[in-house]
């Protein structure tokens, strides 16, 4: 209760920019302050405490929501330019490029060479922001853009191997309305994301990225057009070949100690990485 009332006090004498700010930082921290934000912006009339009593007017309200939308925007900003100078750091573009040049060959024995070429790849990490978030790390890999997106952890195959600990594989989403359909009943994502996503896509690959330890990284990602270019799925002599594959080249880059580095570097500046 001493806590609380501090609170309280502390929010009832200070200017609006502030109790916007502190607002901000708490919803990044937990999901009672995701609350509490919502609450402030919605419901919050007045604050009273200590005798002191403070009208919170309309035209407050409305600064506290701009102030709070420009606190998130300079928060993820500085988020992703500390996600970008580690990833830089680290060499994970170099350690990924490396892995997708001699995994190619081998995926290009059971599928065309053009539907492997036209194989996109990168890696996801935990957001820097909010939890059950997951971060693209780099711009898709040999070419494309997506750094700086996130999703949520729910989100499609990225989203399954994050959850299970597990490789996966799917060789056959169809493509056009089918494929969106598909993605959305199937995958959790929504129309927008479905579209993004599919985009003539069939073949899709995750493989989470642990250390001899078991702590979790991240995730490598692909896709690719045509059917079954990573395998029919995880569990198919074509797809098992593959992940072990994978596994191999991973080790090998040491991909997983260059991910794990990145999050050191940036939990300093992130409201919940650097308590993990």
């Amino acid at each position: 209760m001493i806590v609380a009332s501090l609170a309280i006090h502390i929010i009832s004498v200070l200017a609006w920019p502030v109790v916007a700010l502190i607002a901000v930082l708490l919803a990044a921290f937990s999901w009672r302050g995701k609350l509490l934000i919502s609450w402030v912006r919605d419901h919050l009339k007045s604050v009273e405490a200590f005798g002191i009593k403070v009208e919170l007017t309309k035209e407050a309200a409305t600064e506290t929501r701009i102030n709070a939308t420009e606190a998130f925007s300079v928060l993820r900003d500085r988020l992703r330019s500390a996600f970008d100078g580690s990833a830089r750091n680290h060499e994970v573009r170099q350690r990924l490029e490396q892995i997708v040049r001699n995994i190619l060959p081998i995926i290009g024995q059971n599928s065309s060479e053009a539907s492997s070429r036209a194989s996109r790849w990168t890696v996801y990490v935990e957001d820097g922001l909010f939890d059950g978030r997951l971060y693209q790390l780099v711009d898709y890999y040999p070419s494309g853009s997506g750094r700086g997106r996130d999703y949520s952890e729910r989100f499609g195959i990225v989203g399954k191997a994050w959850r299970s600990k597990s490789p996966a594989i799917t060789g056959s989403v169809p493509t056009g309305e089918d494929g969106v359909r598909e993605l959305i009943g199937s995958w959790g994502m929504t129309e927008e994301e479905a579209r993004k996503v599919g985009n003539g896509k069939t073949s899709f690959l995750a493989f989470p990225l642990r250390s001899a330890t078991g702590v979790q990284a991240g995730v490598l990602y692909a896709d690719a057009p045509g059917e079954d270019v990573f395998g029919s799925s995880e569990d198919s002599d074509w797809g098992r070949a593959i992940l072990d594959r994978l596994g191999e080249e991973i080790a090998r880059t040491e991909l997983v100690a260059s991910v794990i580095a990145v999050k050191q570097d940036v939990g300093p500046v992130s409201p919940r990485l650097g308590a993990a």
